[in-house]
């Protein structure tokens, strides 16, 4: 995500990152590094969780990225304005 342009189809794609580039490219950047993270935690807690578990965990993994990237990019606004 971080090299990722802007645009209205992929990425993370808030009010605030949609009107400015910067914040587009912090959020993308910070976004990436997220998800990214999730996603290792994810692979890891596949070996040590399963079933019902492990589907949980990783969907509150995912949606906390998903939120956190939100306030980022909202406070990235706030501070660029």
């Amino acid at each position: 995500m971080p090299k990722l342009k802007r645009n209205s189809i992929i990425g993370l794609r808030t009010p605030w990152s949609m009107k400015n580039v910067v914040v587009w490219k912090k959020s993308q950047r910070f976004c990436g590094i997220l998800f990214m993270l999730s996603g290792i935690i994810i692979l890891i807690l596949c070996f040590l969780l399963e079933g019902t578990l492990l589907t949980v965990v990783s969907l509150v993994l995912l949606v906390s990225a998903a939120v956190v990237g939100g306030i980022y990019s909202y406070l990235i606004a706030q501070k660029e304005a």
